[in-house]
């Protein structure tokens, strides 16, 4: 069997450029992304977990490089991501400045914070089923209300629930439907790109073995009650398909996710709300699309292609992504696309002169050049593959 290339991207020799830490950040794992900084953070991998012969440690670092990176991606590419970025910068640059009258941009990011992360409490678990469980669940739809900074429910902010039920109806846990699960949808979909090239070294015996334990690994992902905000995504995207190979789901949402991270804002007022939303969410969807909530939107389009084929089992690989945005009266990729690229020019201002101004506008520049570059809604797109085709390479330290 072949070992994977060293040195055949740039980040591989990057990685040991500088040896710094960022203390605030010297955490155990091996690689994270710091959301501030924009930078990707190697913790613990060695120079010998890249440059070994051993091809199942290096598709290890592999595999957590590509996770990161397609967070990376996200975040610097996207309307959601340049937008996040446009606040929480021009909220730094008024507080280094100490210019009491764009205080308010503070208070800006703090809101848009609390719409996409959502604090622990929203979410409960059941201490009977902590851990991982092959036993499938049954999820139910259910809606909430954010609280105010006074503590009290706030009626024009409603957060979309799953609850997670066993099959005797036990409480599982309860999560809240965010942005954070859109991304990390992507970015397990990245990391199962890296394995299934990774299966192509392999017999078709060897293939079997290898893609039956990556199958119950992510079966332990999506079962873990711990991970249910992280998850709710995939879990949305394979019951709405009623669709066995989890895997093949995870593509299918990874390509919706990258639509609603670029959705322009222009295009939510004219989503077709499903049956099922009416009847439980009520007026509760208005509100949503006034919030511009793109989780709701990655659940609403995947609930109109459930009813849309009448419950019955779909194959992504049989599916056209502007067939399923029309579904939910939304218009085709080209065109979301199009508008998607005046909102990213348009917001540009919106950007306050400061101290760090001209980092922020590195950033975007090289998250617009990647935006243009990608292929919204591709389902199998390597982002390591297109990072080293644009040379974009991502701090890392």
């Amino acid at each position: 069997m072949k070992s994977m290339e060293f040195g055949k991207y740039p980040w591989e020799k990057q990685i040991f450029v500088k040896n710094v830490l960022i203390p605030e950040f010297s955490i155990s794992i091996p690689l994270f992304m710091s959301r501030v900084k924009q930078v990707i953070v190697f913790n613990s991998v060695t120079k010998a977990d890249i440059k070994t012969k051993d091809s199942y440690r290096l598709r290890k670092v592999h595999k957590t490089a590509s996770h990161e990176f397609q967070h990376w991606g996200d975040h610097i590419s996207t309307v959601w991501g340049q937008k996040n970025l446009i606040y929480t910068y021009n909220a730094m640059n008024a507080r280094i400045l100490n210019d009491e009258a764009e205080f308010w941009r503070l208070n800006i990011l703090w809101k848009h914070i609390n719409q996409n992360k959502l604090l622990k409490y929203y979410t409960t678990i059941n201490e009977k089923y902590q851990g991982s469980t092959k036993c499938p669940w049954i999820a139910r739809l259910t809606c909430g209300l954010r609280f105010d900074h006074e503590g009290k429910l706030d009626q024009t902010k409603p957060i979309m629930f799953t609850r997670f039920m066993t099959q005797t109806g036990e409480e599982v846990c309860r999560a809240p439907f965010t942005v954070e699960s859109l991304l990390e949808v992507n970015a397990m979909a990245s990391e199962f790109l890296i394995d299934i090239g990774f299966f192509g070294e392999f017999s078709g015996e060897e293939r079997l073995v290898e893609n039956r334990l990556l199958n119950d690994k992510c079966m332990e992902w999506l079962y873990n009650p711990e991970l249910s905000a992280y998850s709710i995504a995939a879990h949305t995207a394979a019951n709405s398909l009623v669709y066995s190979d989890i895997i093949g789901a995870f593509f299918i949402a990874r390509a919706i996710s990258q639509v609603c991270l670029n959705m322009p804002e222009c295009y939510f007022n004219q989503l077709r709300i499903p049956k099922e939303y009416r009847e439980i969410l009520l007026s509760r969807n208005e509100e949503f699309i006034k919030n511009r909530d793109r989780g709701y939107l990655y659940s609403v389009i995947f609930h109109n292609l459930h009813e849309a084929y009448k419950g019955k089992s779909i194959d992504p690989r049989d599916l056209e992504l502007d067939e399923v945005l029309e579904i939910s009266n939304l218009p085709p990729l080209k065109e979301i696309k199009q508008k998607a690229k005046e909102e990213l020019q348009l917001m540009r201002e919106e950007i306050i002169s400061g101290p760090l101004t001209e980092d922020l506008n590195d950033i975007l520049d090289k998250g617009f050049e990647l935006f243009e570059n990608r292929y919204l809604g591709n389902k199998t797109e390597s982002i390591i593959a297109l990072l080293d085709k644009l040379k974009i390479v991502p701090t890392i330290i």
